[in-house]
């Protein structure tokens, strides 16, 4: 049975908080328990591993979850998603060998990249319930997952003062919680209300390769929104120092602050977005003004807190060596408001299918941020990073804006209204 809109945003906001809050427990674990090095290595695993699994994973949950006509069945997704995940795996192997980097770093950022890859399998799973409007399922199969982490990192880290050990645990917890939670519920959901050929995954290698062709350009657009976040790092490391590093991944993570909450608004509303492009385009324009003015009043309070407590709060998370780039991170508050709203408008864009649409734009949005990031941070450091982050937003937020426009001018598509069932909004 499908929830309403206000009962799956209410699980997928409780569900996005805990996990991310974990997520950034492993952080402060880590500034806490180990040193900015370590931080500095498994950030950029994160770094390394983050733009190949996410072009290869296609968007395909978002695909998946937009598509109002069942174009495709859940076997082609995870069949697609399985072989992707593999090539990512091996994609990752041959960076780190060809990049000769130490012992210490390359296990981890091959841990990562494992972590990763269970992960992208969780992911298509989280597509099916997403479809089914089921985020309850999402939601606690998130929490549990960060939650179990965390505290397998935290004890690894504590008892043998090794990243490597750490983000072992991290890859073993993402297996555990794929195989014992997410596809047990997804063959029970799907048995609930039969999914056609069951969720096992197919590989008839037309259907494949028409999802694949039909996602690539998601898969483009992701690479570029993954490598915009992480071209400063890029720079950082070549330029400062992987300590330098290490601070401003720390700074960052609570860019997630914002993030987390937008993303829940996001995902809880894209089938529905999808669903009423096909039928009414006034419900389409309603519902996104709505969601993103509840993003643009995030933002602004993200950035009231970080001017008046942030501070206090890098201080006491991570210590006084974080404490004074408090001037950092208000200049990333700045740029995730920015980013809230240039979220809600790549829901909106991705519930009208404007797949393709999306490349050139992130394209000129990895130009701002390369040509900030040259310019400034080999003089003002790692604010220099902060400021090519909230530049890049900047740009992406009046371009997503323009494609919805464009979406809401095209001619009406065809009705769908017979086989899509509009829930209401409350």
């Amino acid at each position: 049975m499908a929830f309403s809109l206000r009962r799956n945003f209410s699980w997928t906001i409780g569900g996005n908080v805990g996990y991310t809050a974990c997520q950034w427990g492993m952080m402060v674990a880590l500034a806490q328990l180990g040193n900015p090095e370590m931080v500095g290595q498994y950030a950029l695993g994160l770094a390394l591993t983050a733009p190949v699994v996410l072009f290869l994973n296609l968007q395909l949950r978002m695909v998946q979850a937009t598509d109002a006509k069942r174009s495709y069945i859940f076997a082609d997704y995870l069949g697609l998603r399985l072989l992707m995940a593999l090539l990512s795996l091996l994609v990752i192997a041959g960076l780190t060998l060809a990049l000769g980097y130490d012992a210490v770093t390359a296990a981890v950022v091959l841990l990562v990249g494992l972590a990763k890859a269970f992960e992208a399998v969780s992911d298509v799973y989280y597509g099916l319930f997403q479809q089914r409007e089921r985020m309850d399922l999402v939601s606690k199969s998130l929490v549990l997952r960060g939650a179990g982490t965390l505290l397998l990192f935290v004890i690894c880290l504590f008892a043998t003062g090794s990243v490597i050990w750490a983000s072992a645990a991290q890859a073993v917890f993402w297996l555990a919680s794929l195989a014992f939670y997410d596809v047990k519920n997804g063959n029970r959901l799907a048995h609930a209300a039969p999914e056609p050929f069951g969720t096992k995954p197919g590989f008839n290698s037309d259907r494949l390769w028409s999802l694949a062709r039909l996602a690539l350009p998601m898969g483009i657009a992701s690479l570029l929104t993954n490598l915009n976040a992480n071209v400063p790092r890029y720079f950082i490391e070549q330029q400062l120092s992987v300590a330098e590093l290490g601070i401003y991944a720390a700074l960052a993570y609570l860019w997630l602050a914002n993030q987390t909450i937008i993303n829940a608004l996001g995902q809880t509303a894209a089938s529905r977005l999808a669903a009423y492009y096909q039928s009414s385009r006034a419900h389409f324009k309603k519902l996104l003004v709505k969601l993103a003015l509840m993003g643009a009043g995030l933002g602004t309070f993200g950035v009231l807190c970080v001017w008046l407590f942030g501070e206090w709060f890098l201080r006491l998370s991570y210590g006084p060596e974080y404490a004074a780039h408090n001037d950092v991170l208000l200049m990333l508050m700045i740029g995730s408001g920015l980013s809230n709203l240039s979220s809600i408008f790549w829901y909106g864009a991705t519930a009208a299918r404007l797949f393709k649409a999306q490349v050139p734009l992130f394209a000129l949005m990895t130009v701002v941020v390369t040509a900030v990031s040259w310019l400034l941070i080999p003089s003002q450091g790692i604010m220099g990073a902060a400021v090519a982050m909230t530049a890049s937003y900047a740009f992406l937020t009046l371009a997503t804006l323009g494609l919805n426009l464009y979406a809401l001018g095209k001619g009406v598509p065809d009705d769908e209204s017979a086989t899509i069932a509009t829930a209401n909004e409350n």
